[in-house]
Order: C-alpha cells, then sequence, then structure tokens
C-alpha cells in the first residue's frame, strides 16, 4: 500500500481478523504472568545488550522462483515471512467472460473501526470501477463464527461470483472451501492474509516488518534495559503469532529487558482496556513499554490512565486517532513508535490487486506483501490533527500520496498491460 516504507508481514496460513487483520474480538482475557510469557527471559540468547534495538534479516523460502526476479526494493517487502512464497495459479487467467463482473465480499465481523472501515470502502471502490457490475458483500456477526463464515463464502461460490474477497477468520477450515473454488475457476483475493494456497491472492500488511521497526525504536529509547508488558489481539491467529515471534527476536539481543506479562486484548479496545487495567492493578512494578499487536494502543493508554500510572510508550500498529491525539498533545514527554494502517488504504490497495486479477494481469506470485509508513516523534504531527486527544475514535488514515503506485505494482504482474478497467 505504501512506497516509500513498504515491507511484508510475516508468512500467514491468514489472517483470521486484522485486524488484520481479523482485528474483531469481542471478549477479554486476563492478564498471564512472566513465567510463562512466550518472550521471557529463558527463550533469549546471551548476545550483548549493545546490540539491542537491531532488526533481524528473515529471508523467505522461495518456492516460486519468482522472489528473487523482482527489484530488490521489493523483494525486501518479504522479510520475515515464515511460509513460503507460492507461485500463483493465477498467473495466466483471465475470466470465463467479458466484463461487467460480480464479486463477493466474505469478511469478518465488523467489532471495531478499522473492520467497519474496510468493509465499507472496498464496497465503494469496487463499486467505482466500471468493469463491476455487483457486489455481494456478508460479515459476521462475531470472530468466532467460523461456520456462518464458510455458509457465506459457498453462497458467493453457489451465485457464480466471478471473485471473492475474504478476510479468513480460520485457515483450517476455510481452506479446502477456498481450493474447491479455486478448482472451479473463482479465484479468492484474502484481505490482510495469508492463506498458503496458490488459488489465494492474498494482499498482507507485514506484521513482523511492523512490529520489529517499532519495537526497535522503543528498545533503543529505553537504552536496553527495562520491562515491557505484551499485549495479544487474538491468540492463535497468524498475525499476533506473528508480531509476538517479532517481539521475541528482537528481545533475545536484550538481556537487560525483561517481560512482566502478557495480556490478551482480542483486538477490541474495550476488552483490551480491560486486561490491561487488571494486569496494572496486580503488577505495581514501573512499565517502560508496551508492545502490541494493533490496533489496540488508545485502550491501552487509557488503562494506565485509569490506573493513576505514567502511560508507558508503545508500537502502535495500526495507530489509532486516540493514541496519536494523546501523542500529539505529550511531545516532549512521551516518545511512541507506530505504524499506519488505515482501512481506506487498506481497501484500496486490495481492491486494485483485485482489479488487476480480473483484468487478467496474471501475478506471479500468490501473496503481496507491503509495510505501513512508519510514525515517529519527527513526523508525527503528519498522522494527526490538533483536535485530537485520547478519547478520539478511530484510526489513522495515510494520505493517498503514501499508496503504493501503479507502475510499482507492475511488476507483480506477468501482463500489466492490460489496464483497462483495473484503475479506480
Amino acid at each position: 500500500m505504501f512506497e516509500d516504507a513498504i515491507g511484508s508481514r510475516v508468512g500467514r496460513q491468514g489472517f483470521a481478523g486484522l485486524l488484520l487483520m481479523a482485528l474483531m474480538a469481542l471478549t477479554a482475557c486476563s492478564g498471564t504472568s512472566s513465567s510463562n510469557t512466550s518472550s521471557s527471559s529463558s527463550t533469549r540468547g546471551s548476545t550483548s545488550s549493545a546490540t539491542c534495538g537491531s532488526i533481524p534479516t528473515v529471508r523467505p523460502a522461495d518456492s516460486s522462483g519468482e522472489l528473487s526476479k523482482l527489484p530488490g526494493s521489493i523483494s525486501a517487502w518479504y522479510n520475515g515471512a515464515d511460509a513460503p512464497i507460492l507461485n500463483s495459479a493465477w498467473s495466466d487467467w483471465k475470466p470465463k467472460h467479458a466484463a461487467p463482473y460480480t464479486v463477493g465480499i466474505s469478511y469478518g465481523a465488523l467489532t471495531n473501526p478499522f473492520q467497519t472501515g474496510f468493509f465499507n470502502a472496498i464496497q465503494r471502490d469496487l463499486r467505482q470501477s466500471a468493469t463491476i457490475k455487483n457486489v455481494v458483500a456478508y460479515s459476521i456477526p462475531g470472530s468466532t463464527d467460523i461456520q456462518v463464515q464458510l455458509q457465506q463464502y459457498n453462497s458467493l461460490v453457489q451465485q457464480g461470483v466471478d471473485l471473492i474477497f475474504m478476510q479468513p477468520t480460520g485457515t483450517a477450515a476455510d481452506q479446502p472451501a477456498i481450493e474447491a473454488a479455486g478448482q472451479a475457476g473463482i479465484p479468492t483475493v484474502g484481505i490482510i492474509s495469508n492463506v498458503q494456497s496458490t488459488y489465494v491472492l492474498n494482499v498482507d500488511p507485514n506484521e513482523f516488518v511492523d512490529a520489529t521497526r517499532t519495537t526497535s525504536i522503543l528498545l533503543k529509547n529505553m537504552k536496553g534495559k527495562g520491562t515491557v508488558v505484551e499485549v495479544h489481539g487474538i491468540q492463535g491467529v497468524q498475525v499476533d503469532t506473528d508480531a509476538f515471534k517479532a517481539f521475541g527476536l528482537m528481545l533475545k539481543n536484550c538481556p537487560n529487558v525483561s517481560v512482566a506479562g502478557e495480556v490478551v486484548g482480542n483486538f477490541a479496545p474495550p476488552a483490551a482496556k480491560a486486561a490491561m487495567l487488571q494486569f496494572l492493578t496486580t503488577h505495581p512494578q514501573k512499565i517502560d513499554a508496551v508492545f502490541q499487536t494493533a490496533t489496540m494502543g488508545a485502550a491501552i493508554m487509557q488503562a494506565f490512565q485509569q490506573a493513576g500510572r505514567p502511560v508507558a510508550p508503545l508500537n502502535d500498529i495500526q495507530a489509532a486517532a486516540g493514541s496519536i491525539g494523546y501523542w500529539l498533545r505529550n511531545k516532549g514527554k512521551y516518545h511512541g513508535a507506530g505504524a499506519a494502517s488505515g482501512p481506506v488504504g487498506n481497501a484500496n490497495l486490495t481492491a486494485r490487486m483485485g482489479l488487476r486479477l480480473l483484468g487478467g494481469q496474471g501475478p506471479k506470485l500468490n501473496t503481496l506483501f507491503f509495510q505501513d509508513p512508519l510514525i515517529t516523534d519527527s513526523n508525527v504531527s503528519a498522522f494527526g490533527q490538533s483536535s485530537w486527544d485520547i478519547n478520539t475514535p478511530g484510526t489513522v488514515e495515510p494520505p493517498p500520496s503514501a499508496y503504493i503506485p501503479d507502475s510499482t505494482l507492475d511488476n507483480l504482474f506477468n501482463h500489466p498491460e492490460n489496464k483497462q478497467g483495473t484503475t479506480i
């Protein structure tokens, strides 16, 4: 989605919500002690704290053979991918009939502003294309309604749509249906996901890179010493696994940083606030930073305020307006790090990739990873408004000037010359 800051959100088998990404849970979970944290000191290496904050390079397996052929600035987007990068089953595909087309959307639960904003924006963008006749859109009631999503997805297949956009809730259950649709000639565009199938064109922010870059800033500001708390989104979904993999690798180089514990925020602001508040009431020690998966920054800050504690700097991935508002009102005293991943920009990129597929451009790979723009002390003013404060609702939306240009996306397709109907 963004040219100057593009990366990959590690290889995944699907983002069950997003926020990404399945960012859609409804309930909170209580905090746990540091004795069972995934990145506790017992799991770390013994490297010197002089390297604390350095970002690891983890190159993906390129079973497609295509990744190494891309320009270096683009192949670098894929740093940290766990799963192999695959060839696309749609590399020379064209729809069975000429435009206009009917597309379906199988989406997650609308439990936070990102989810709702993306769901509305992608429908709006698709309807702006002259090649789209109809958009059939479904969302599920709750984040665990996997069977409901499967029913909706299969309904789209039975309706004979030409293309399906899907935010997978659970890939173990979703993948057979996706494979069956693919074999029937219906492609799926994965929304903030990495389903390991050649039949899916995943469009996926790189959670690994977002997490390592923002965490690096916090660790360097801490000078490699202190205590942190880690906040899960939904444990088990790939975006959360990717973020915690990044946290663990970063902390291997930080023997003087301890993890006080982990809490679960379910990507839902009320749940995140409640879980963090519960943790703070039972852990009186100083907290120097918070590492969170995504979207929960403002809620975590509010918990610190309600507990009467100094607000700890956090890695504001999928930055919220409230957390940026707090940052702007406390410049010089608060030093955080963030990644801007707005629903409108994400939806625009996903829609453009789907339209290119319908246009017969033929993707080379099964996944496009991208990296969100980084928010720092030096540029935070460009991402917020002076009227914002910690209670301002919504997410931070990068300007359209930050979107990946079409000329860059052309490198990912075999037939980029097929432009008709692919722009919005």
